[in-house]
């Protein structure tokens, strides 16, 4: 065996190692170098990186340090296209002493510390990202490896190309059955067989080369009687030539290739053959479709297909092109049919668009592992990986109903709503869902709206209407603001809507932008249309516009909002409900409102509130105790409107009565009438019913006696001097 046991001292960036390894230069053929690398090295100007290979040097023996800094940081940019190449082409060269290669003392080391000087065999499986991630191995350690080790693999190559087969019947046997063992290594030996009408073997064999060449290395008998393995031999070249050739046509090419090697046919018959099982990129058409065009009947069709399927072997056929829109599509996954075939054309797999159907149907026929599947939702068809057939209807679902239930939504809250149901889901698969739906229209790169939902169905739209009926137009910031007064009603009131989110102003400036009803200018938001108050808004809001444009300041203090308000009719539970969460309000001050989006003037609210601060603040609790049944008495003194009668619990008394609900007796008649609660805070309502029925009236005092134990409340109404009976 020929090797080579002279260390040289030769290293990368000098001639005449390669610049690049040859499986570089070949992903990157095509690419020119920079014009001061090209007059460096004495190239012409159409040279590209393919010929960095050890012809590269012409006077120059040595690259410059600015030249090796592009070649590294070239390597390094791009990384993530070549992180899985294969650090070699071919098994480890038999009979090479990996102590023989000069490589520089950084690269050596490395090598050694992981162990592949001692089973330098490890490298055939080994990528160009797992050596980077070795200790002290860099990109220039990467090149040094490469070129160092193509160099000497060419030298040994033509070394062995001096010395004649026929020179010596022992090295020819051994050439032939190391050649044999290589062979076992190229990655498509397993999908080529004797079957295949796409090779031509001078010779019969069973299964696929693979096979044929493991069963002649494993039995000596077959070694020694073997008359073909010359032949087996000589062929290869004749294989990996035709390897190349189907490696470098477009899927619709190679199928259409195959079709015609099974079928022995050409011209319109061929195109229809490729019609029917969907080989030249649409979706397979029927029998009877493919009988007319012919002008045979759909049996007759039926038989030529099944004599075609009958030649094909039946272990996965060589067609990476097959493979490589499979994986494209894994990655793309969830995405739209039409949109997969116009991707498999533009990553270069075709000519042009190219169903994803013809794929799975043609991996199928050729017994090529194909997990990807095609499920439809609402008349459109959807690439998914298989098993995650249903994520495509949930995130459809979850994105109409969010969307029905706020207006907008965000690609953050769709994954977080799965999620919580425990759905084994990717937020970059939810995002690819959404992207493909054509009724999402997304605003930014997370949030979106649905145009499914009708034009007048849209809550935030609605609420946005009824600001602007209000008053018009408004600022951004308002119309958000009143709108998430009136989402935190609905979060409070209604476990379904706990979720609601209002975008950033950028976002709701789009939206109105897109939406044919408002209109946009600067920060101010208008409707197309004049809108009426009265139409647009329900009777409660309606009165509180009303009251409040009575007041010529348009500012109002709580106090007189309410008592017009409830001359008007209004409750006052309605009343308290609407001042905290309804979007046509706007709190300017302590106890004082005005219309949302209307202009005051200052002077106007500083003066109400000067007049509530010189009001004497009215001590609600009176007093409090102990009776001597151990029930626990308040005494409250009611306030002018006595249906906003609500209290803070002492904070010596608070915690027997935070987070309890009593229920109401009267101590007159012993009747019951509702009940009354306690928040965490020891906050108290609830009293109005009994103040209604029993004529409760400003100034009276209210005496609740709280039995705790029973959770009920007794209360009567007493006198403005009951606290000084004993006095």
């Amino acid at each position: 065996m020929l090797t080579l046991t002279e260390k040289t001292s030769i290293q990368w960036g000098e001639a005449p190692i390669p610049l690049l390894p040859k499986c570089l230069r070949n992903a990157w053929s095509d690419e020119k170098p920079p014009n001061w690398v090209r007059v460096e090295l004495g190239l012409g100007v159409d040279a590209r990186l393919q010929d960095f290979d050890r012809n590269v040097w012409g006077n120059e023996s040595k690259a410059s340090g600015r030249l090796r800094h592009y070649l590294t940081f070239f390597v390094r940019r791009r990384l993530s296209g070549i992180a899985d190449f294969p650090c070699l082409d071919n098994p480890w060269p038999i009979g090479l002493n990996p102590e023989n290669v000069p490589w520089s003392i950084r690269t050596r080391n490395a090598l050694a510390r992981e162990g592949f000087l001692e089973q330098p065999e490890r490298l055939a499986n080994t990528t160009f990202r797992d050596l980077l991630r070795m200790e002290a191995f860099g990109v220039t350690s990467l090149l040094d490896f490469t070129t160092i080790l193509e160099h000497i693999v060419s030298q040994r190559e033509e070394i062995s190309s001096l010395v004649t087969i026929g020179a010596n019947k022992e090295l020819s046997e051994m050439h032939m059955l190391e050649n044999l063992k290589s062979a076992l290594e190229f990655p498509w030996i397993s999908e080529v067989s004797g079957t295949d009408p796409r090779f031509s073997f001078p010779f019969k064999f069973d299964g696929t080369l693979e096979d044929h060449i493991d069963n002649i290395i494993s039995d000596s008998n077959s070694i020694d009687n073997m008359e073909d393995i010359p032949e087996l031999v000589g062929e290869l070249d004749s294989i990996k030539t035709k390897i190349e050739e189907i490696s470098s046509k477009t899927i619709e090419d190679a199928l259409i290739d195959l079709l015609a090697s099974l079928s022995r046919t050409k011209g319109e018959r061929l195109s229809v053959l490729a019609d029917r099982f969907g080989w030249n990129g649409l979706p397979p058409v029927t029998l009877e479709a493919c009988g007319q065009k012919l002008g045979v009947t759909r049996e007759r069709i039926r038989q030529i297909q099944n004599t075609i399927q009958s030649k094909i072997p039946n272990h996965p056929l060589f067609l990476p092109q097959i493979g490589r829109a499979i994986e494209i599509l894994i990655d793309k996954a969830p995405i739209e049919v039409s949109r997969a075939a116009r991707v498999l054309h533009d990553y270069g797999v075709a000519r042009g668009r190219f169903s994803p159907i013809s794929v799975i149907a043609a991996a199928d026929m050729l017994s090529i592992s194909c997990p990807i599947e095609i499920v439809s939702n609402k008349a459109r068809k959807y690439v998914v990986i298989e098993g995650r057939s249903a994520l495509v209807s949930q995130v459809s679902s979850a994105a109409r109903s969010t969307c029905g239930k706020s207006g907008f939504s965000s690609v953050f809250q769709i994954f977080d709503s799965l999620k919580d149901n425990a759905q084994d889901i990717l937020e970059d698969d939810v995002r690819k869902l959404l992207r493909s739906d054509p009724h999402i229209d997304f605003l930014d790169e997370d949030w979106f709206w649905n145009t499914y939902i009708p034009i007048g169905r849209n809550r935030f739209e609605n609420i946005s209407r009824r600001i602007l009926s209000a008053a018009s137009p408004q600022t951004l910031q308002s119309i958000r603001e009143g709108v998430r007064r009136e989402y935190a009603y609905r979060s409070s009131s209604n476990p379904r809507y706990r979720d609601l989110r209002i975008p950033p102003q950028r976002v709701l400036r789009d939206f109105f932008k897109r939406h044919p009803k408002f209109h946009v200018d600067g920060d101010l938001i208008h409707t197309t249309e004049v809108l009426d108050y009265r139409k647009e808004l329900g009777k409660t809001n309606a009165i509180f516009i009303d009251v409040i444009r009575s007041s010529s300041s348009g500012v109002v203090d709580r106090r007189s909002l309410a008592e017009k308000c409830l001359v008007r009719g209004m409750n006052i539970n309605t009343f308290n409900v609407y001042t905290t969460y309804s979007p046509i309000l706007e709190h300017v001050g302590v106890n004082i409102w005005k219309i949302r989006g209307t202009l005051v003037a200052p002077s106007a609210v500083e003066a109400i509130r000067s007049a509530n601060n010189l009001k004497s603040r009215q001590k609600r609790i009176l007093d409090y105790g102990w009776c001597p049944d151990g029930k626990l008495w308040i005494a409250v003194k009611a306030p002018e409107i006595y249906q906003s009668l609500v209290f803070a619990a002492p904070s010596t008394i608070a915690q027997y009565l935070r987070a309890h609900r009593f229920k109401c007796l009267s101590k007159s008649d012993g009747r019951e009438c509702s009940s009354v609660a306690f928040d965490e805070k020891g906050m108290s309502w609830g009293y109005h019913i009994f103040a209604q029925r029993y004529g409760l009236d400003a100034g009276d005092v209210l005496l609740a006696e709280f039995d705790i134990a029973a959770s009920t409340v007794t209360l009567s109404i007493e006198p403005a001097d009951f606290l000084d009976e004993d006095g």
